[in-house]
């Protein structure tokens, strides 16, 4: 089956939300923008994954994938630093 040119746009969009989830390992702004980019990916490509197009299940994953792992390394960032997990929250 082909996919549409807005299933194409939504899946890159995912996947170009959860690559800027990883901004949540600046300060200040960017880590709210990268904050609710995170929190968009995950909403977003949670949606995707439930789409028969396999292409557009692949990059809902891949968004998911990017938007967790931003949050574990700004985890492993934040207690290799020194912070305790009462700090980071």
């Amino acid at each position: 089956m082909m996919q549409t040119r807005g299933m194409k746009l939504w899946s890159g969009l995912n996947v170009a939300l959860g690559a800027l989830s990883f901004t949540v390992l600046l300060d200040g702004i960017w880590f709210w923008i990268g904050f609710a980019c995170a929190a968009a990916a995950l909403i977003l490509g949670g949606k995707g994954r439930k789409s028969p197009y396999k292409g557009k299940q692949i990059c809902s994953v891949a968004s998911i994938v990017l938007a967790i792992g931003a949050a574990v390394c700004y985890l492993i960032s934040m207690f290799s630093m020194g912070y305790s997990m009462p700090d980071i929250l």
